[in-house]
């Protein structure tokens, strides 16, 4: 009598046994490498507009010829163009080529300045400017000096 080899019931349950209990390892291990990995890229893109519009408005105050102040940000106005930046409880606008919004939160009005006196006059010459942001329940400081050249403070006066 020819006797066929195969696996028993036992072997078999077994077999499906440790494969349920290994995919559900897998499994459970993918849920949380890919919460945590979602969680990283949400910190990570909230820090960067903070980052990005720090380095942004270094940028275009410093290379700006003039900076005056609007009603609800200020402008930086270079030789071929003017970025105006917006500033609003729950974000920033920045204008100028493009338009980027930067989802930064603001905790106190934006605070301008000229030789150190408040100027709240629209379209007035400003050489300080300082924000106060909220990241994570954390205040943050941005602060922003302007020194003009003689043409610009001639002008201007």
């Amino acid at each position: 009598m020819n006797r066929l080899r195969s696996y028993t019931i036992i072997e078999m349950l077994v077999v499906m046994l440790v494969s349920s209990l290994s995919i559900g390892i897998s499994y459970t291990c993918y849920t949380l490498f890919s919460n945590h990995y979602l969680q990283y890229k949400k910190n990570s893109d909230e820090l960067a507009d903070y980052i990005l519009v720090d380095k942004l408005l270094t940028r275009d105050i410093s290379e700006a010829k003039k900076v005056t102040r609007q009603p609800n940000g200020i402008v930086c106005i270079k030789r071929k163009e003017s970025i105006q930046y917006d500033f609003t409880s729950s974000y920033v606008l920045r204008r100028g080529i493009v338009v980027d919004t930067f989802f930064v939160k603001e905790s106190s009005p934006l605070v301008c300045k000229r030789k150190g006196q408040l100027e709240n006059i629209p379209e007035a010459l400003i050489d300080e400017i300082e924000l106060e942001v909220v990241y994570k329940e954390e205040k943050l400081y941005f602060y922003y000096d302007k020194e003009y050249g003689a043409d610009v403070l001639i002008l201007n006066e």
